[in-house]
């Protein structure tokens, strides 16, 4: 019988300093991940938008934007905020963030033209790589231009 007590003590004593470990990794890599598995991608942000020549988008333009993103408590897949491109309005968005490959996860975000109403589809990745949120994707805008964007957390 004490063999098997002292057996269980070590495991447990074990099972403790394990959970430890990680629970002191997830501090050091600054909340990568909540408890829902998704990545904690709230703060703001500065990227790039290049539209995609064709038929429909014969004057195509790239533009500098800033973005502010909240997020869902705990690092939740409710994101929403504010877009403000260097020569356009300040745009709302909401979206949704999916689970990805590690350390990745999927964003999807709607923004709306507060002058018009239209909207914007805008998809990706956002990933933890060299210890800062990037993301990068492709976007369909209402007027018949698509085209990729890209961003880093500042």
């Amino acid at each position: 019988m004490r063999r098997a007590s002292k057996v269980a003590t070590g495991l447990v004593v074990a099972a403790l300093f394990s959970i430890g470990l990680l629970l002191a990794q997830g501090i050091q890599q600054g909340d990568i991940k909540g408890s829902s598995g998704l990545c904690c991608v709230r703060g703001q942000y500065r990227g790039t938008h290049t539209d995609t020549k064709s038929r429909t988008c014969t004057n195509p333009k790239s533009e500098q934007f800033t973005l502010s993103m909240e997020q869902d408590g705990n690092c939740g897949s409710k994101i929403w905020g504010t877009i403000t491109s260097t020569t356009g309005p300040v745009q709302s968005f909401t979206g949704t963030l999916g689970m990805g490959m590690r350390p990745c996860c999927t964003i999807e975000i709607t923004m709306t033209n507060p002058k018009n109403g239209e909207q914007s589809k805008i998809s990706g990745t956002i990933c933890w790589k060299d210890k800062n949120w990037v993301a990068s994707g492709t976007y369909m805008g209402p007027s018949g231009c698509t085209g990729t964007w890209t961003m880093t957390r500042i």
